[in-house]
């Protein structure tokens, strides 16, 4: 009878030891697991303004994802940046990616960000008055940047090269500056030196990127380990750059003044560059990347560029466009959205 007393009191004893460590665990307070921020790096520029919308609106947040954003306008410090792995991914040109790619950072190409619709151009003395009158003129550019592209594939449509031409590399603001002061007969710039550009009496807009539409676009490109090994953070960026995209739209003024605060500009600059500049939302990354079925316009501007940058020689050969674009993050969203 003491044995069977034993034993049932041992089997009771054991049922609250068990009870009490199933209400322990369930009703403890839970330790939040913070993971380490994905570092991404932007420059000032319009287009990549949904990322600190998504910041700033807590979007991020309740997509579960812990981002650290920063501005890094210098080009090669950009590339140097990325380069050795001090941040997770940039927002940039595919014409930089391409370049980055050639030098041995493996980056994959997720979204495109925004596309310029006449953001970017090409600003004259009024005695150039055609394409082909660069021919022996001093025009400012950036070297290996959107401006180049842009700049070749207009002088290759009359015949030219950027032989026939004096160069004068620096920054898309500096070309502009450098023109508005008579320092060069030409540059490719952008906003807001296009309108200052065009303030000036002996002076003209020679061509815009809205006649050549889809050439210069920026892209979300990440290291390809970043993905790897955690796609599912990179899932949730996404969701969160659509939901800010969706906030510019529907809330323009209050999406405008959070941009102009971290791009240190005037919002009424940022409204007349926001004019020129698509920011791509699903529609537009549906185009640009393409259904499962077809490829979309990346792989296409892809072969274009990596054969100008081939002929002046920024890179050595070219490149697989599946190596540099992984499309399949924003079809899994697209999938999920059905």
């Amino acid at each position: 009878m003491k044995k069977q007393f034993r034993i049932y009191l041992w089997i009771l004893l054991s049922i609250l030891i068990l009870t009490t460590l199933i209400l322990y665990i369930t009703l403890a307070p839970k330790k939040e697991i913070v993971k380490t921020p994905l570092k991404i790096a932007t420059f000032t520029w319009p287009g990549h303004g949904p990322f600190y919308i998504a910041r700033d609106k807590g979007f991020f947040a309740e997509e579960n994802v812990n981002v650290e954003l920063s501005r890094i306008d210098a080009v090669a410090e950009r590339r140097a940046a990325i380069g050795a792995g001090r941040i997770d991914a940039i927002a940039t040109g595919l014409e930089e990616v391409i370049i980055l790619q050639a030098n041995g950072v493996n980056l994959k190409a997720i979204l495109e960000t925004d596309q310029s619709n006449g953001a970017d151009g090409l600003v004259a003395k009024k005695n150039i008055q055609q394409i082909k009158d660069l021919k022996g003129k001093t025009v400012a550019y950036e070297e290996g940047s959107p401006s180049h592209i842009f700049l070749m594939q207009v002088l290759k449509k009359t015949g030219l090269t950027t032989k026939d031409i004096v160069p004068k590399f620096m920054s898309p603001a500096e070309a502009g500056a450098a023109f508005t002061s008579d320092k060069v007969d030409a540059a490719v710039t952008w906003e807001p030196w296009l309108s200052k550009s065009k303030e000036k009496t002996d002076s003209h807009l020679l061509i815009s990127s809205a006649e050549e539409p889809g050439l210069i676009a920026a892209v979300l490109a990440v290291r390809s380990e970043s993905i790897a090994n955690r796609r599912s953070d990179w899932l949730s960026v996404l969701r969160a750059w659509f939901r800010a995209v969706d906030f510019l739209k529907s809330n323009p003024e209050d999406a405008k003044k959070i941009m102009a605060k971290v791009f240190e500009i005037p919002v009424q600059d940022l409204s007349t560059m926001l004019q020129t500049d698509l920011i791509a939302g699903n529609q537009e990354n549906l185009s640009y990347f393409g259904k499962e079925d077809s490829n979309g316009l990346i792989y296409n501007f892809h072969h274009a560029i990596s054969n100008e940058w081939l002929v002046v020689a920024l890179i050595k050969k070219i490149d697989l466009p599946e190596n540099a674009i992984d499309p399949t993050l924003l079809r899994d969203i697209w999938k999920r959205a059905k």
